[in-house]
Protein backbone atom coordinates (compact mmCIF):
# COMPACT_ATOMS: atom_id res chain seq x y z
CA UNK A 1 0.00 0.00 0.00
CA UNK A 2 2.96 2.35 0.66
CA UNK A 3 4.53 1.67 -2.65
CA UNK A 4 0.57 2.14 -4.23
CA UNK A 5 0.70 5.47 -2.31
CA UNK A 6 3.91 7.01 -3.72
CA UNK A 7 3.09 6.24 -7.37
CA UNK A 8 -0.06 7.83 -6.67
CA UNK A 9 1.70 10.88 -5.79
CA UNK A 10 4.30 10.64 -8.46
CA UNK A 11 1.99 10.42 -11.08
CA UNK A 12 -0.23 13.09 -10.18
CA UNK A 13 0.55 16.71 -11.72
CA UNK A 14 -0.91 18.43 -8.44
CA UNK A 15 1.89 17.54 -6.32
CA UNK A 16 5.16 17.37 -6.09
CA UNK A 17 7.54 14.85 -4.13
CA UNK A 18 9.99 16.30 -1.98
CA UNK A 19 11.74 13.32 -0.72
CA UNK A 20 11.13 10.19 0.78
CA UNK A 21 11.85 8.45 4.77
CA UNK A 22 11.54 4.96 5.94
CA UNK A 23 11.29 3.81 9.19
CA UNK A 24 11.67 0.53 10.54
CA UNK A 25 8.08 -1.37 9.89
CA UNK A 26 6.80 -4.03 8.44
CA UNK A 27 10.29 -4.25 6.77
CA UNK A 28 13.33 -2.69 7.63
CA UNK A 29 14.24 0.42 7.18
CA UNK A 30 16.95 -0.08 4.99
CA UNK A 31 14.58 -2.76 2.94
CA UNK A 32 12.30 -0.06 2.27
CA UNK A 33 14.70 2.41 1.64
CA UNK A 34 16.47 0.65 -1.66
CA UNK A 35 13.01 -0.70 -2.45
CA UNK A 36 12.03 3.30 -2.40
CA UNK A 37 15.20 3.83 -5.01
CA UNK A 38 14.47 1.21 -7.22
CA UNK A 39 10.91 2.26 -7.24
CA UNK A 40 12.15 5.87 -8.12
CA UNK A 41 14.48 4.68 -11.01
CA UNK A 42 11.69 2.67 -12.40
CA UNK A 43 9.36 5.47 -12.85
CA UNK A 44 11.92 7.56 -13.85
CA UNK A 45 12.44 10.26 -10.61
CA UNK A 46 16.00 9.48 -9.78
CA UNK A 47 16.80 12.30 -8.52
CA UNK A 48 14.47 12.16 -5.21
CA UNK A 49 16.59 12.02 -2.48
CA UNK A 50 15.48 9.00 -0.52
CA UNK A 51 16.86 8.27 3.20
CA UNK A 52 16.57 5.61 5.97
CA UNK A 53 16.24 5.82 9.77
CA UNK A 54 18.02 3.22 11.78
CA UNK A 55 16.26 -0.58 12.00
CA UNK A 56 15.78 -1.86 15.41
CA UNK A 57 15.98 -4.90 17.15
CA UNK A 58 12.24 -6.16 17.41
CA UNK A 59 11.43 -9.32 15.42
CA UNK A 60 9.71 -9.21 12.12
CA UNK A 61 5.96 -10.52 11.63
CA UNK A 62 5.39 -13.01 8.69
CA UNK A 63 4.02 -10.40 6.52
CA UNK A 64 7.92 -8.99 6.16
CA UNK A 65 8.66 -12.16 3.55
CA UNK A 66 5.58 -11.63 1.97
CA UNK A 67 6.15 -7.64 1.51
CA UNK A 68 10.02 -8.15 0.51
CA UNK A 69 8.67 -10.25 -2.62
CA UNK A 70 5.71 -7.50 -3.95
CA UNK A 71 6.98 -5.96 -7.01
CA UNK A 72 8.50 -2.28 -6.83
CA UNK A 73 10.58 -2.14 -10.14
CA UNK A 74 12.95 -3.57 -11.23
CA UNK A 75 15.15 -5.82 -9.01
CA UNK A 76 18.92 -5.55 -10.07
CA UNK A 77 18.76 -1.73 -10.98
CA UNK A 78 21.61 -0.69 -8.78
CA UNK A 79 21.42 2.83 -9.96
CA UNK A 80 19.44 4.70 -7.77
CA UNK A 81 20.69 4.72 -4.15
CA UNK A 82 20.07 6.00 -0.57
CA UNK A 83 21.12 9.10 -0.04
CA UNK A 84 23.99 8.84 2.75
CA UNK A 85 22.75 11.88 4.82
CA UNK A 86 20.44 11.58 7.32
CA UNK A 87 16.27 11.08 7.61
CA UNK A 88 16.58 14.27 9.18
CA UNK A 89 18.94 16.49 6.97
CA UNK A 90 17.08 15.02 4.27
CA UNK A 91 13.74 16.35 5.33
CA UNK A 92 14.92 19.71 6.62
CA UNK A 93 16.86 20.26 2.95
CA UNK A 94 13.48 19.37 0.81
CA UNK A 95 11.18 21.39 3.73
CA UNK A 96 13.64 24.45 3.79
CA UNK A 97 13.68 24.18 -0.45
CA UNK A 98 10.08 24.22 -1.04
CA UNK A 99 8.61 27.56 -1.67
CA UNK A 100 5.45 26.51 0.06
CA UNK A 101 5.09 25.04 3.45
CA UNK A 102 5.59 21.42 2.74
CA UNK A 103 2.77 18.42 3.57
CA UNK A 104 4.23 15.46 5.19
CA UNK A 105 2.22 11.97 4.36
CA UNK A 106 3.07 9.40 6.80
CA UNK A 107 2.45 5.70 5.36
CA UNK A 108 3.76 4.03 8.85
CA UNK A 109 5.14 5.04 12.09
CA UNK A 110 5.61 8.73 13.13
CA UNK A 111 9.22 7.83 14.14
CA UNK A 112 10.74 9.73 11.77
CA UNK A 113 8.04 12.84 11.44
CA UNK A 114 8.82 13.13 15.67
CA UNK A 115 12.54 13.18 15.49
CA UNK A 116 12.37 15.61 12.43
CA UNK A 117 10.40 18.08 14.82
CA UNK A 118 12.76 17.67 17.78
CA UNK A 119 16.53 18.00 15.97
CA UNK A 120 15.73 20.62 13.50
CA UNK A 121 12.65 23.01 14.98
CA UNK A 122 13.31 25.47 12.60
CA UNK A 123 12.75 23.58 9.67
CA UNK A 124 9.32 21.95 11.30
CA UNK A 125 7.97 25.49 11.59
CA UNK A 126 7.76 24.93 7.17
CA UNK A 127 5.21 21.94 7.47
CA UNK A 128 1.94 23.32 7.05
CA UNK A 129 0.33 19.93 7.87
CA UNK A 130 0.65 15.92 8.48
CA UNK A 131 -1.38 13.48 6.94
CA UNK A 132 -0.89 10.18 8.22
CA UNK A 133 -2.01 6.50 7.79
CA UNK A 134 -3.82 5.02 10.67
CA UNK A 135 -6.67 5.14 12.74
CA UNK A 136 -5.13 6.58 15.41
CA UNK A 137 -6.25 3.68 18.04
CA UNK A 138 -4.87 0.62 19.51
CA UNK A 139 -5.73 -1.65 17.25
CA UNK A 140 -3.52 0.70 14.42
CA UNK A 141 0.23 -1.17 13.76
CA UNK A 142 1.49 2.21 12.98
CA UNK A 143 0.50 3.89 16.29
CA UNK A 144 1.29 0.83 18.35
CA UNK A 145 4.64 0.58 16.68
CA UNK A 146 5.56 4.02 18.24
CA UNK A 147 3.31 5.63 20.82
CA UNK A 148 5.89 7.79 21.85
CA UNK A 149 6.61 9.50 18.19
CA UNK A 150 2.28 9.76 17.94
CA UNK A 151 2.68 11.78 21.42
CA UNK A 152 5.07 14.25 20.76
CA UNK A 153 3.88 15.24 17.19
CA UNK A 154 0.29 15.65 18.97
CA UNK A 155 2.48 17.83 21.28
CA UNK A 156 4.31 20.03 18.75
CA UNK A 157 1.09 21.63 17.63
CA UNK A 158 1.72 21.20 13.70
CA UNK A 159 -1.80 20.04 12.51
CA UNK A 160 -1.97 15.81 12.18
CA UNK A 161 -4.79 14.29 9.86
CA UNK A 162 -5.16 10.96 10.27
CA UNK A 163 -7.09 9.24 7.40
CA UNK A 164 -8.36 5.51 7.33
CA UNK A 165 -8.19 2.78 4.87
CA UNK A 166 -11.57 2.07 5.68
CA UNK A 167 -12.92 5.29 3.91
CA UNK A 168 -11.77 3.63 0.70
CA UNK A 169 -14.24 4.21 -2.45
CA UNK A 170 -13.17 1.61 -4.70
CA UNK A 171 -13.15 -1.83 -4.71
CA UNK A 172 -9.95 -4.19 -5.44
CA UNK A 173 -11.40 -5.82 -8.42
CA UNK A 174 -11.89 -2.05 -10.54
CA UNK A 175 -8.54 -0.95 -9.05
CA UNK A 176 -6.83 -4.47 -10.74
CA UNK A 177 -9.11 -3.71 -14.11
CA UNK A 178 -7.94 -0.20 -13.65
CA UNK A 179 -4.41 -0.68 -13.26
CA UNK A 180 -3.92 -3.27 -16.46
CA UNK A 181 -5.58 -0.61 -18.53
CA UNK A 182 -2.98 2.03 -17.64
CA UNK A 183 -0.13 1.58 -20.25
CA UNK A 184 2.30 3.46 -18.37
CA UNK A 185 4.91 2.71 -16.50
CA UNK A 186 2.64 3.68 -13.01
CA UNK A 187 0.15 1.24 -14.32
CA UNK A 188 2.26 -1.22 -14.68
CA UNK A 189 4.06 -0.78 -10.95
CA UNK A 190 0.38 -0.62 -9.55
CA UNK A 191 -0.84 -3.54 -11.25
CA UNK A 192 1.91 -5.69 -10.52
CA UNK A 193 1.73 -4.45 -6.64
CA UNK A 194 -2.21 -5.25 -6.75
CA UNK A 195 -1.61 -8.90 -7.61
CA UNK A 196 1.18 -9.52 -4.60
CA UNK A 197 0.27 -12.10 -2.36
CA UNK A 198 -0.44 -9.85 0.26
CA UNK A 199 -2.39 -6.61 0.34
CA UNK A 200 -4.92 -4.83 2.66
CA UNK A 201 -8.22 -4.40 2.16
CA UNK A 202 -9.57 -2.54 0.89
CA UNK A 203 -6.35 -1.60 -0.89
CA UNK A 204 -5.74 1.84 -0.82
CA UNK A 205 -6.51 5.03 1.72
CA UNK A 206 -8.70 7.60 0.84
CA UNK A 207 -4.99 9.48 1.25
CA UNK A 208 -4.76 8.53 -2.54
CA UNK A 209 -7.60 6.81 -4.23
CA UNK A 210 -7.83 11.26 -5.10
CA UNK A 211 -5.79 11.11 -7.34
CA UNK A 212 -6.84 8.17 -9.86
Amino acid sequence: DDTRACVAFLSSPDTEVMCITTTDGILSGRDAAYRACRMLSYLGHEGIPVASSRDTTYEKSWINAVCNTAYCGRDKDTTCSPSVHTVGDVMSNATLGSPKKAIIVACGPLTNVANFIRDYPLSSMRIEEIIWSSRADDTDYNLTADTAAYNAVVKSGIPLRAVCAGECVVDEKTLSRMYEKMDTPYGTLLSASAKSVYCHRPTLSDLCTMHY
